[in-house]
């Protein structure tokens, strides 16, 4: 399964240390290594790939796109700590700037009473698979790895270009039902 999200994970800048951490905080709570990962992979395809509402909500922290994309290449648990920090108290557009309930999930469970234990085990990977990096670099240099990279990279592209593009189809449906 972890196969399946490293794509993603490279794309985001995110190191597989903070994937394994993030996955196994969340493993801590339900038990489900998979669910785990669906949850954190949705984390951080929201913060690859923002909609309209979860930028208007960065532009009110004086956040751009950009902004979250540099800070989630440095520190997942950072941006979370970040966008929590900054939305404090207000849940509601916690919700919102992670978009799915998985995505929330991923960050709810690595959050709150849980980011010690996040950071606990972030440490603890951090001493214990210092080459997995390199073998991370190694492993993404096959053509299968690139390949993967590349459908994430259209899909990424896909999904901005839909968002962009659905007030456009709307309308032109809306105007040919009325014809």
């Amino acid at each position: 399964s972890v196969g399946q999200v490293i794509p993603t994970a490279v794309a985001a800048g995110v190191s597989f240390e903070e994937l394994g951490a993030a996955t196994a905080t969340l493993s801590k709570l339900s038990g489900d290594a998979k669910g785990s990962l669906t949850a954190v992979n949705s984390a951080m395809m929201k913060m690859l790939t923002p909609g309209s509402e979860q930028k208007e909500i960065l532009k009110s922290l004086n956040m751009s796109y950009d902004d979250l994309q540099g800070m989630m290449s440095e520190s997942l648990m950072g941006t979370f700590q970040h966008l929590f920090t900054e939305l404090e108290g207000n849940n509601e557009m916690l919700v919102k700037v992670f978009g799915s309930s998985r995505a929330v999930k991923a960050a709810f469970g690595t959050m709150g009473a849980q980011a010690e234990t996040y950071k606990n085990v972030l440490d603890g990977m951090n001493k214990s698979q210092g080459n997995v990096n390199e073998g991370f670099e190694i492993a993404s240099q096959t053509a299968g790895f690139q390949l993967k990279q590349a459908f994430e990279e259209l899909k990424n592209t896909a999904i901005e270009l839909g968002a962009m593009l659905l007030p456009i189809v709307s309308k032109v449906v809306a105007f040919v039902s009325k014809l």
